[in-house]
């Protein structure tokens, strides 16, 4: 039996989706800000080093990448 193909994965935020889900998956808020990194930014009284936040999803976009190529190249997704 053929498992039934995802039209839908054209439509962009796929990846935000796929994303999304992995990150709830691994038991957390898709939408919780955490820290990402950390910027250098110049300021009139000379440069400050200042945190860079993200939804929490973000971490897991390349990985929801990965998993979308696979599903393509099983063909669950066109």
């Amino acid at each position: 039996m053929r498992a039934k193909v995802c039209k839908r994965a054209n439509t962009p935020g796929l990846g935000a989706d796929v994303a999304r889900a992995l990150c709830v998956a691994d038991g957390s808020d898709p939408e919780a800000m955490i820290e990402v990194g950390m910027d250098l930014v110049d300021e009139a009284g000379g440069e400050r080093y200042h945190d860079v936040v993200a939804p929490a999803w973000t971490t897991y976009t390349s990985e929801a990448r990965r998993f979308i190529a696979a599903a393509r190249a099983m063909g669950l997704i066109e």
